[in-house]
């Protein structure tokens, strides 16, 4: 059995470890309390920078404008491709047709 001194020095213990233990989960709790608020500072810091429907609008309009340039800019380089081969292989006909038969040669 433990003596008296034992027994307050065992409860000091306890006290201590409570304490301890309370302040711990204090830590804790202010530090979950502290994420909230951080990440709740970061959604609203998202949703700030995140466009409106207008804008998301006027961004898609952009878009499709810059598609149909890029569409009509390939199309015209496309055309171009097939009209120098139109002229490349008109050019190689009357070549041919300037050079010497194996008759005439």
């Amino acid at each position: 059995m433990p003596t008296a001194a034992e027994s307050e020095l065992g409860g000091a213990v306890e006290r201590e470890q409570d304490v301890a233990t309370a302040e711990a989960n204090a830590s804790a709790g202010a530090r979950s309390v502290l994420s909230k608020e951080i990440a709740k500072k970061h959604e609203e810091e998202r949703r700030a920078e995140m466009p409106t429907a207008a804008e998301s609008e006027l961004g898609g309009a952009v878009e499709r404008e810059q598609d149909v340039a890029t569409a009509e800019a390939n199309a015209s380089a496309g055309a171009r491709s097939v009209l120098s081969k139109e002229i490349a292989k008109k050019h190689e006909e009357e070549r041919r047709a300037e050079m010497p038969t194996a008759a005439e040669s």
